[in-house]
């Protein structure tokens, strides 16, 4: 193993340690974000220019594709055309938020082409699979572990799981595949001895065009 190697790897199990002895829950995760920032090489909004490279936060996704489009569309907007460009520089697409690209979309007409930002080298990607994020509970009945009561919602959720592991869409696309279906999360119960009576899963589905 290389020196450089050797140094990326002591440092990394050195942030590793500074991360794990840093009290960090989900939603409050402002102590090991300080660490990280000191960690980093470039100050996140230093937008720094060294050479023919531009670092910073957002200087690659998704920044430069927003820069990039709108350049594309300034030099259009005063060329004679035979269709209306439009650009629309939108957020919350993580979270299909009803201020992003949903507020405008009544506003648009038919829409017969889009062009999306982002950083593909250059290389077009012609199409991509969807995101779908279901939310599962599986209802049950409490009752304590030690008897042969309740209704344990886990076990029914298990049932739902491996239901949603080996099920195999019946269409299939040429060209992305099989739909995808993804159990990735799951939360039930609240202590050892108790029959839980709910059981929460998240399931992550990737469509196609079929």
């Amino acid at each position: 193993m290389s020196e450089v190697s050797t140094q990326l790897g002591d440092d990394a199990i050195a942030l590793l340690i500074q991360l794990i002895q840093t009290q960090s829950f989900s939603r409050e995760e402002a102590g090991t974000a300080a660490i990280l920032e000191q960690f980093l090489t470039h100050h996140a909004f230093g937008a720094v220019v060294e050479g023919d490279k531009l670092t910073g936060l957002g200087s690659n996704d998704a920044g430069a594709s927003a820069v990039s489009l709108l350049a594309v569309f300034r030099y259009f907007y005063d060329q004679p055309t035979a269709f209306n460009l439009i650009c629309a520089i939108t957020a919350e697409e993580e979270v299909s938020g009803a201020n992003g690209v949903k507020s405008i979309l009544s506003e648009l007409g038919k829409i017969d082409l889009g062009i999306v930002g982002e950083p593909t080298g250059m290389n077009a990607a012609i199409a991509e699979k969807g995101l779908l994020v279901l939310d599962g509970v599986a209802l049950g009945r409490t009752g304590h572990a030690a008897r042969d009561e309740g209704d344990n919602a886990l076990y029914k959720a298990l049932d739902d799981i491996n239901w949603l592991r080996t099920y195999q869409f019946p269409n299939v696309s040429e060209m992305l595949g099989p739909v995808k279906m993804t159990v990735t999360q799951i939360s039930a119960g609240t202590q050892h001895n108790v029959v839980p009576d709910e059981c929460r899963y998240v399931v992550d589905v990737r469509p196609t065009e079929c």
